[in-house]
């Protein structure tokens, strides 16, 4: 359960805002862009005109399609891991089909790939998970695809992408940050652009600004790219929210100032494959670029954590 809530609250930001977004786009005139050097020791090479979203080494195509790394801390073997995987993406996605399964070779490391399809909010999916071992605790899967209908077109620069990834040594053992258990205190964005408060014993998610509780209840932040007004992105994101989440209701809007930032909050709930979850959607304001800080978790354990999701709500201020 835990690690479905943090794959919901890593994808809902996502799919909630994504389509007002304007991100960076890296221009080159060869095949592919130029490398993307990875915090999670690798590197590979995106698909031209691909734009890029600034966390998790994710590149969005104009179809949607994409590519992204996650890391894993965990000591499972490599069978068991991808046991435990399949498991919980079939409890999540009940329609999902796992459709291939392989081991191989990329540029000299070992790679575990599985290609399957699921629906999401009645949006089909198909997605290529390649899974691999940096060391004994870790894990790094680079995850390449998007909609059902767009994956065979895009093969060839699916397989371009991945025929382009290389570890930046032959162990890879330097540069990931493997989840690590925070204390109480304040969290400060390494390149001084804002910071906010986070709760005793949450855990940090990889390298991530995701901080998770032991009951799945998280606190994650966003930053997007967005040139427009407030109010018409707080409306444009609950639009957006409605439509990939049709059981999202909202409880309450609030508009108001925190540490001298424009805020608006939205705070909701929905039904995700049997859950009750209710989250805050914070949005500050800063300028063209917007701060995303979303605190939730399950319904029966809001109440006890809304103390913290405050405090951290109320905490956030964006350095000068």
């Amino acid at each position: 359960m835990k690690k479905f809530l943090v794959f919901l609250f890593l994808i809902m930001p996502f799919f909630a805002y994504s389509k007002v977004m304007d991100y960076k786009t890296v221009e080159s005139s060869s095949a592919l862009q130029g490398w993307h050097n990875s915090s999670n020791g690798l590197k590979f090479k995106p698909a031209k005109g691909w734009t890029y979203k600034g966390q998790n080494d994710m590149y969005v195509g104009a179809d949607g399609s994409s590519i992204n790394v996650q890391v894993e801390a965990s000591a499972l073997s490599m069978e068991d891991y991808i046991s435990a995987s399949l498991k919980e993406m079939r409890k999540s996605f009940p329609d999902y089909k796992l459709e291939q399964q392989l081991v191989h070779t990329i540029n000299g490391k070992e790679a575990h790939e599985l290609v399957g399809t699921f629906t999401y909010s009645n949006i089909k999916m198909k997605l290529k998970s390649i899974i691999f071992t940096k060391d004994a605790s870790t894990k790094i899967v680079v995850t390449i695809g998007g909609l059902a209908d767009n994956f065979n077109k895009n093969l060839d620069v699916f397989e371009k992408i991945q025929a382009s990834i290389v570890f930046e040594s032959s162990s890879a053992t330097t540069t990931v940050a493997p989840t690590t258990s925070s204390s109480a205190g304040v969290f400060k964005d390494p390149a001084g652009k804002y910071s906010f408060w986070v709760p005793t014993g949450w855990n940090r998610s990889g390298d991530k600004t995701m901080f998770v509780s032991s009951k799945g209840s998280s606190v994650n932040l966003l930053t997007e790219v967005a040139d427009m007004n407030l109010d018409d992105y707080g409306d444009l994101s609950l639009k957006n929210m409605k439509s990939q989440i049709p059981s999202y209701e909202l409880i309450k809007r609030e508009k108001k100032v925190i540490n001298g930032v424009s805020t608006v909050v939205l705070y909701g709930k929905f039904n995700m494959y049997n859950n009750d979850l209710r989250i805050y959607s914070v949005i500050y304001d800063g300028g063209t670029t917007k701060y995303v800080l979303t605190l939730g978790g399950l319904d029966s354990n809001f109440d006890a954590d809304n103390s913290n999701f405050l405090k951290s709500m109320e905490s956030f201020k964006l350095n000068p």
